[in-house]
């Protein structure tokens, strides 16, 4: 299309009033295969950040089901114990999932990073990070024997 006596602005304001074709020929293998990728790709973005999570919620709904949010008057002792568990399997399932969330963040970070101040910035910090779980899991885990006594006083040796 050759338009010798119209100005770039006229030939850019006609080519924005033009309305869209139906995709053809290699466009419907092009849309299709962009489609596919979005789906594939936003799956594995969802996994990635829900997969931790997921559980994690299924603990902390199963234990309001058990009294966890009642008021003590509400509910019984064994009851109090079965939202205890819950809320415990909830804490540990939520500790792992942040954490590897952020580890997977920061290690991104690194993959992208250039700038050596940064990149040491993001190394200190998630071996601060390592040493806050290694310490947090030593003291939840490691604070009652076995580690149903956390809810059942009564199973503590």
């Amino acid at each position: 299309m050759a338009t010798p006596t119209l100005t770039g602005q006229q030939i850019a304001d006609l080519a924005d009033a033009h309305p869209p074709i139906q995709p053809a020929d290699i466009g419907i293998a092009i849309n299709v295969l962009v489609y596919i990728l979005l789906v594939i790709g936003f799956l594995v973005v969802s996994a990635r950040i829900f997969l931790f999570y997921i559980p994690a919620s299924a603990f902390a709904i199963t234990s309001t089901y058990y009294g966890n949010g009642a008021k003590d008057n509400h509910i019984d002792d064994l009851l109090k114990i079965r939202a205890a568990q819950y809320f415990i399997y909830f804490e540990i399932t939520y500790f792992f999932a942040s954490t590897l969330t952020k580890f997977a963040i920061a290690f991104t970070t690194l993959r992208i990073c250039v700038e050596r101040k940064t990149y040491w910035i993001i190394i200190i910090n998630v071996l601060v990070m390592l040493v806050v779980v290694i310490f947090c899991l030593g003291l939840g885990l490691g604070n009652c024997k076995p580690l149903a006594a956390t809810w059942n006083p009564a199973l503590y040796v």
